[in-house]
């Protein structure tokens, strides 16, 4: 596995860019960084903005069949258990709106936001191993 706190190191210095640097993104960078495909490809550089986004999770039901077509595309399993490096969907299942992309750290979920990485406890929707 890659080193999971170097990658958040790198990746939390890297200007947020909705499409190519934002909280579905990096789930696909962190993939990629351990020898994986882009599970997001068809969706990167598509969006710019938040609307953008918003738009394609909403006519998608949610990032969580995004995300989980995605890994299954690629080849990452589902997993039930919270190891380092993680990958999730986090957040409310009934509100498509209010859903992240998260890694887990081995302590707690982290979302890639502005600022870099910041901590978010909010129910897990699905997780898979990379």
């Amino acid at each position: 596995m890659a080193d999971l706190t170097n990658f958040l190191a790198e990746n939390g210095e890297l200007p947020w860019a909705w499409g190519s640097v934002d909280c579905c993104m990096v789930l696909a960078d962190w993939a990629q960084a351990n020898g994986h495909g882009d599970l997001l490809a068809q969706y990167r550089g598509f969006y710019d903005d938040e609307a953008g986004c918003l738009a394609i999770v909403v006519e998608r039901g949610g990032l969580l069949p995004i995300v989980g077509d995605g890994c299954a595309r690629v080849g990452l399993p589902a997993t039930e258990s919270r190891m380092p490096g993680v990958i999730a969907v986090i957040g409310s299942l009934t509100v498509p709106t209010r859903q992240w992309g998260a890694i887990w750290d081995g302590s707690r979920w982290l979302v890639r936001g502005a600022d870099g990485f910041g901590a978010m406890t909010a129910p897990t929707l699905g997780m898979w191993s990379v």
